[in-house]
């Protein structure tokens, strides 16, 4: 999750035509263009996507995507075995999936 310390001085601001608007009070401000919303708790400031969930921070994005690879790694892994057990028992994996 984003998030900007409670005594961090932040400054927002909104496009209005050619013009930037200060926005006075960014504590539960929805972007319009965005539907970003910025809300301020005990933390500091969180910022939260048009669905409700929290943006992550770049550490939090990088730990799970690394965590889908190995995932997805673990299902390759599965699928070779099984396909290897097919082979072995003289089935070819491909004519198992089409008889399903």
């Amino acid at each position: 999750m984003i998030t900007i310390q409670p005594k961090t001085v932040l400054p927002g601001l909104q496009r209005q035509d050619e013009d930037l608007l200060v926005i006075e009070e960014i504590s539960n401000w929805t972007s319009p263009r965005l539907e970003i919303c910025f809300a301020w708790d005990a933390t500091g400031l969180q910022v939260y996507s048009p669905d409700g969930r929290p943006f992550l921070t770049t550490f939090e994005f990088a730990r799970q995507v690394q965590q889908e690879r190995e995932r997805a790694e673990q299902e390759r892994g599965r699928a070779d075995r099984l396909a290897q057990h097919l082979r072995e028992l003289r089935l070819a994996p491909a004519s198992v999936g089409e008889s399903l």
